[in-house]
């Protein structure tokens, strides 16, 4: 598998098992490589740090083809936050979800928790009943919702 971080305006044609992560549109310049390290170490992160809901680089590799060929963004979400909050967040991404992986820690958070934040998920964002979901206990981060979807 061959991935590609580019800017929002660097799209490609490409061949099988080859995918592209685009900025999301309208984000600036100077902030690209604080993007592009960002989503690669979420990237790295549903593999690396498993917990009770596990996903790895299959479920990453099937997302990733559920894109159809087109250019995949990134978005990240802090979940430590009321329900109406989170759904509002989840609106304003504008994707169409093909996986939702919550970070939390350093300690386990309640499967109620994992529950609740899907569900938001699925009311926000249209298809979120079909994507790819995980849960990773991470040591050093705040419960977040880390997704890859194509931009609408």
């Amino acid at each position: 598998m061959t991935l590609f971080v580019d800017h929002a305006d660097a799209l490609h044609d490409l061949p099988d098992n080859c995918f592209q992560l685009i900025a999301p549109y309208g984000s600036l310049q100077g902030l690209f490589g604080v993007w592009a390290e960002q989503v690669m170490e979420s990237v790295i992160d549903i593999v690396r740090y498993s917990g009770p809901v596990c996903t790895d680089f299959a479920d990453l590799v099937s997302a990733l083809n559920a894109s159809g060929g087109m250019a995949v963004t990134a978005a990240w979400v802090d979940c430590e936050c009321s329900e109406q909050e989170l759904l509002s967040q989840l609106r304003r991404l504008r994707i169409r979800p093909l996986l939702c992986h919550v970070i939390g820690g350093p300690e386990l958070i309640h499967i109620s928790s994992f529950t609740r934040i899907l569900d938001v998920v699925e009311a926000a964002l249209p298809g979120a009943e079909e994507i790819v979901l995980g849960y990773g206990i991470h040591p050093n981060k705040r419960m977040t919702l880390f997704l890859l979807g194509v931009p609408i």
